[in-house]
């Protein structure tokens, strides 16, 4: 996950929702909190998704979304 000794159980230690995402729009951490409030099965499957992606955003997958230039997390729905 990280090149960053210790960096998930520092996020883990949070109890407020972290995700970090990169300039890409794409998760690249997430906490604890994050699976727990959203029921997701771990912190890997939001790797890689944008937010609306990974947390089943209604228009993550819309025509708007999907024609825009920058996909998720682009729209004006964001």
């Amino acid at each position: 996950m990280s090149d960053i000794p210790h960096l998930q159980q520092f996020i883990d230690a949070i109890p407020d929702i972290v995700l970090v995402i990169n300039k890409k729009r794409q998760s690249v951490y997430a906490n604890k909190a994050v699976i727990n409030f959203f029921e997701l099965p771990n912190v890997a499957s939001v790797y890689g998704l944008r937010p609306g992606e990974a947390l089943d955003c209604i228009h993550a997958y819309d025509s708007e979304s999907l024609e825009s230039e920058g996909g998720c997390g682009t729209t004006k729905f964001c």
